[in-house]
């Protein structure tokens, strides 16, 4: 099945990528589930090219030079600078990655995501709907990076995942009991990617008075989708989420943004998140964040850390 795939891969354009020029070549492609009718067109949708820099994906900023701008620990070259962000993070690559998780033409929607057994509830511990395992793959691979502060303050960057006090890619909050507002009024990072993150749940709920652990708190600390931590919160200026992108928006490139942060936000998503009371959506989903099959190779960088706002 795999060596089909090179005879439709393109080469990719400049700032461009697909599975097969990223780093692990082949490795990187999903396991078709056996049995499986071989479909050349499901094949042609998951190497199609991506317009967005590799960086995106492959958490490495570097452009091969350990000196490009990046801190002793690594972290500007994971998660990289707000020069790398402002190239990197824009309409045509949101556009692009949302094209590609919706599969093509003779394979698109069900059909691509299960011919990639991409719709198996094992890979996220919970049932997933198409447009949740769509939401995954682009709050992942852009929104982890790209997510910028609603209201930043002058003289900071605009960018959640460069603020300090996170050292990972993920915007988890913790929703502390005694003081609600420091999660639901104070830090839109964190809530911007709960509602982006739905129905997986990032948010933590702090109450000092039932922590009996203290040497593993967390462990206590039960998990909430934003719904449930910030009941009424006005999501009105937040990122569109992929149930609510159109293909109009797709064929014309409109992110469903209104142009202000790097055309990062504004999203008509409105007041819809949902509860995501799966039995199976525990602590396991905000820092575990399963990679699906073979191709969690390209987003391993992605999904394997997780960053705690308090």
């Amino acid at each position: 099945m795999k060596t089909a795939v090179i005879a439709l891969l393109a080469a990719p354009a400049f700032a461009s990528f697909n599975l097969l020029s990223l780093p692990g070549g082949m490795d990187n492609l999903p396991t078709v589930p056996p049995g499986t009718t071989e479909n050349p067109a499901c094949i042609a949708a998951i190497n199609a090219t991506i317009d967005c820099d590799a960086a995106l994906v492959t958490g490495d900023f570097s452009g091969g030079s350990k000196d490009n701008g990046t801190s002793d620990n690594g972290e500007s070259r994971f998660k990289g600078t707000e020069a790398q962000l402002d190239g990197t993070c824009n309409d045509k690559c949101l556009n692009s990655l949302r094209k590609w998780i919706r599969g093509g033409d003779g394979c698109s929607g069900e059909a691509f995501l299960k011919y990639f057994d991409l719709l198996n509830s094992s890979y996220y511990g919970m049932d997933m709907s198409v447009s949740d395992v769509q939401q995954y793959y682009i709050t992942s691979a852009y929104w982890s990076r790209c997510l910028t502060d609603l209201t930043p303050k002058e003289g900071q960057t605009k960018y959640c995942v460069l603020k300090n006090g996170t050292p990972g890619i993920f915007q988890s909050g913790i929703l502390n009991v005694s003081n609600t507002d420091a999660l639901c009024k104070e830090n839109n990072c964190a809530t911007q990617y709960a509602y982006l993150s739905d129905p997986v749940k990032t948010i933590y709920r702090y109450d000092e008075a039932n922590i009996t652990n203290s040497d593993s708190p967390d462990e206590e600390m039960p998990m909430l989708t934003l719904k449930q931590a910030c009941p009424g919160i006005d999501t009105g200026k937040y990122p569109t989420r992929e149930e609510d992108v159109t293909e109009a928006m797709l064929a014309s490139g409109s992110t469903g943004s209104s142009g202000n942060n790097n055309n990062n936000n504004g999203g008509s998503g409105g007041n819809t998140n949902g509860d995501g009371d799966s039995a199976a959506a525990g602590k396991s989903n905000a820092a575990g964040r399963t990679t699906a099959q073979g191709w969690g190779i390209v987003f391993a960088a992605v999904l394997a850390t997780a960053a705690y706002l308090v």
